[in-house]
């Protein structure tokens, strides 16, 4: 299902993050990347990231069934968005998470670093809220993220 160099591809954007996050520069300048890079999609298409949508936000990663938050959004009263020309997801990487800051981490260097766009809880991408706010009212609630 993915496409092939997957592996590689995530490996060598995995280095980059690393740049980015830290403010290190690379070879290239990063508008120059942006143009340059195809993403890979959750559909399996090779895109490039302004037309790609992230997998997660504020750190927390989406994970509920459509199905699931479409009910959801039903009982709140929210109405889920079906925008037809709404972006792809990109695919998640193809690495193991290496701790509580994955997902925030990718957030940031593939919106900021390669202009992937972020999810709108409160426009285009509104069941993310609902998730987003299920989870993140977890995390808070918890003894551990408060120690």
């Amino acid at each position: 299902d993915e496409p092939p160099g997957c592996q590689a591809l995530w490996a060598a954007l995995a280095v980059l993050r690393r740049c980015f996050l830290s403010g290190r520069s690379v070879a290239r300048p990063w508008e120059e990347l942006k143009a340059a890079v195809l993403l890979p999609s959750a559909s399996g298409k090779m895109l490039t990231p302004s037309r790609l949508s992230l997998w997660s936000f504020l750190g927390v990663e989406l994970k509920l069934p459509k199905a699931v938050l479409d009910v959801m959004c039903a009982l709140i009263g929210v109405r889920c968005s079906n925008d037809s020309v709404a972006l792809e997801h990109i695919a998640p990487p193809l690495l193991e998470p290496d701790g509580w800051d994955w997902h925030l981490g990718w957030e940031v260097f593939l919106c900021g670093g390669l202009g992937c766009q972020a999810i709108d809880p409160a426009g285009r991408d509104v069941e993310a809220c609902v998730e987003v706010t299920m989870q993140l009212g977890a995390i808070l609630s918890s003894g551990a993220f408060w120690h």
